[in-house]
């Protein structure tokens, strides 16, 4: 898609936020009992001032950003994130209920 816009040169930052936003949903969805599994959903915006990455999971709960230490194996997605993006945040989804996780990359 990245090409098809012109927007090339956003691939690697946008790849891998993408891979940070929902690797931490499936994490989330992991947590919880389900009679059938949820989807986690995505879509890309792409335009002049760059690309926006959304993630759509069922989960409510907040991302919460975390420290970790030099020793830790996970807890560095959302800070990640945070250096790759311009801003990054979430908002509550109605239809279908849940939330959805966002960050914006203007910077290749």
């Amino acid at each position: 898609m990245l090409e098809e816009w012109s927007l090339p040169e956003f691939s690697d930052v946008t790849v891998l936020t993408a891979t940070e936003l929902i690797t931490n949903a499936v994490l989330e969805i992991a947590k919880h009992s389900w009679a059938v599994l949820p989807p986690v959903r995505l879509w890309l915006r792409g335009g002049p001032p760059g690309v926006a990455l959304l993630v759509w999971d069922p989960i409510l709960a907040a991302p919460v950003p975390r420290v970790a230490s030099e020793n830790d194996e996970r807890g560095r997605g959302l800070a990640i994130v945070a250096e790759l993006s311009a801003a990054f945040g979430f908002y509550y989804a109605a239809d279908p209920a849940g939330k959805i996780t966002w960050a914006a990359i203007t910077t290749p």
